[in-house]
């Protein structure tokens, strides 16, 4: 059994002290099994961008009209469980869920809007992650993630309550990495492949808004030590 307690504290000239605790348990129930959760606080300041407004029409910056935006302040949960069935070949599957209070979303239509404080929103889905030695040069890793990411407040999408949750823009439900990795030991170089897809998703909350398609990225990398670099 690991505990590992954490504590961040940051001093902001802006808003001022905040302290966020941190809770990590692990623990080793089996050679094979392991189990794990965390839970801790975040806090996140605006940008100098979310301080400012927009204009609609021309994107210029525009005098800021309501006051804010405010930091926005989270409580992170996970829980997980890691398995290595055969030698080479580890499993992890992670369950995890972020409530956020005043988070921090830009508002607005055509090249205009604000960066304004949801009421009430969160974060929640499961990550799954395969990672395999299939020689001892070459490694292959697949992952998946699930997002849900909802928000409620006054405002946020047209034709809804202020106490509906609704889909926050921006929020592809589904993202999936698929890497291989090889290694030229006579050159002291690794080659490899990412895979990325990513599901559809809106520039308007709700669902709302211009469809943004499903795309697949394809990236190439090599990598090579030089003496110490």
């Amino acid at each position: 059994l690991t505990v590992i307690p954490g504590v961040r504290y940051d001093n902001n000239t802006e808003w001022g002290d905040t302290t966020n605790p941190r809770l990590s348990v692990i623990y080793r129930a089996l050679t094979w099994l392991k189990l794990s959760g965390n839970v801790g606080s975040g806090f996140q300041a605006p940008t100098f961008a979310d301080m400012a407004d927009y204009d609609p029409v021309t994107g210029n910056i525009t005098q800021r009209t309501l006051p804010g935006p405010f930091p926005e302040k989270s409580w992170h949960y996970d829980v997980g469980f890691e398995i290595q069935p055969l030698e080479k070949l580890e499993i992890k599957t992670t369950l995890y869920r972020a409530n956020i209070t005043d988070r921090l979303a830009f508002q607005g239509s055509g090249f205009g809007g604000s960066t304004r404080n949801i009421q009430d929103s969160y974060n929640q889905g499961v990550e799954v992650e395969i990672s395999h030695m299939f020689r001892d040069w070459l490694y292959q890793n697949l992952n998946y993630s699930y997002l849900d990411s909802r928000g409620r407040g006054t405002g946020l999408a047209a034709g809804r309550l202020a106490s509906d949750y609704v889909e926050l823009r921006f929020s592809p439900n589904h993202r999936t990495n698929y890497t291989i990795e090889g290694t030229l030991a006579q050159l002291d170089a690794k080659l490899g492949s990412v895979l990325q897809y990513v599901t559809e998703q809106y520039t308007g909350n709700d669902r709302k808004g211009l469809k943004l398609p499903e795309y697949v990225v394809w990236n190439l990398y090599v990598s090579k030590k030089i003496k110490s670099f």
